[in-house]
């Protein structure tokens, strides 16, 4: 059996089309999508898609967000200061079908496809960790994350995301795979990257893929959703990089921040005036 394994699409609906098309060309027989389906302009059709494959879904800490919009009850801030323009405006081009789906969607699973093929070893997918959906696990700076995340769970394989960044770990007996990111892959590889699960008789096999798509279609997105517009400076560094693979989001909000610091501001967020002279100032590669 052939599983497809998703995280991070971010409402790209060309990005997700990539994958599916590479998937379905090398023969995968279920999806399953780690989370951070939304906050993009193209969130409803993506949701859309995913549901039509039957792809089993969680929550990330995207769908969380939007899950608090909905009820009321994020951080005031997340209402009105530009940092958040980018979550608010996607929140506000979700319908009222994707809110309801997201709001039905578990924030981890365990899956096991006795159905399909007998004897498979159950998998458990989280978005950041079994301990917390934002937490962030990068295995080749700091083993500690994912032996505890490991310890955590009874099934033998963890699927992961919310680093945008691709691994595959065996470690005491129990495999570890991150997909990589559909959007915005962070490991210097622009391309949607996703991975492939492979029963083979006797154990999973993990073949990770990179496939490219029209960038230029997304980022038409962003200008007709008016997202870009909506989210200033986080919304161009995310289109810079959607291009070069590298993280500019956070190097700009790091920047923002420490602007905020230097103007002796310790509240936790950054002031619409100084998130303004920030996207002036940053230095944008384009």
């Amino acid at each position: 059996m052939l599983i497809a394994i998703l995280a991070d699409i971010h409402g790209n609906l060309p990005a997700l089309e990539a994958v599916i098309t590479d998937a379905v060309q090398q023969g995968a027989e279920a999806y399953l999508v780690a989370g951070d389906i939304v906050t993009g302009p193209q969130a409803n059709e993506v949701i859309a898609r995913l549901v039509d494959l039957q792809a089993c879904m969680i929550l990330g800490n995207n769908e969380i967000n939007m899950i608090g919009y909905a009820r009321g009850t994020m951080p005031a801030p997340f209402y009105t200061y530009l940092q958040f323009g980018f979550t608010r405006h996607s929140y506000h081009l979700q319908n009222a079908s994707s809110l309801e789906i997201i709001e039905g969607l578990p924030e981890q699973l365990s899956i096991n496809y006795d159905n399909k093929l007998a004897d498979i070893a159950p998998l458990h997918m989280v978005h950041g960790s079994p301990r917390r959906v934002d937490e962030l696990i990068y295995p080749e700076q700091d083993i500690t994350p994912l032996v505890d995340a490991l310890s955590m769970i009874s099934e033998n394989i963890l699927i992961c995301g919310h680093t945008h960044q691709p691994w595959v770990i065996e470690l005491d007996g129990k495999l570890a795979v991150n997909p990589g990111a559909v959007t915005g892959g962070l490991n210097g590889d622009p391309r949607a990257q996703y991975a492939l699960l492979d029963w083979d008789g006797e154990r999973w096999q993990v073949h990770p893929r990179q496939v490219a798509y029209p960038v230029n279609r997304i980022i038409a997105a962003f200008h007709e959703s008016g997202l870009l517009e909506a989210s200033g400076g986080f919304g161009r560094a995310c289109l810079e990089s959607f291009r070069t693979g590298r993280n500019t989001p956070q190097e700009f909000l790091e920047y923002a921040y420490q602007l905020t610091r230097q103007a002796n501001i310790d509240d936790g967020y950054i002031p619409d005036d100084i998130w303004r002279a920030a996207e002036k100032s940053f230095h944008w590669s384009d």
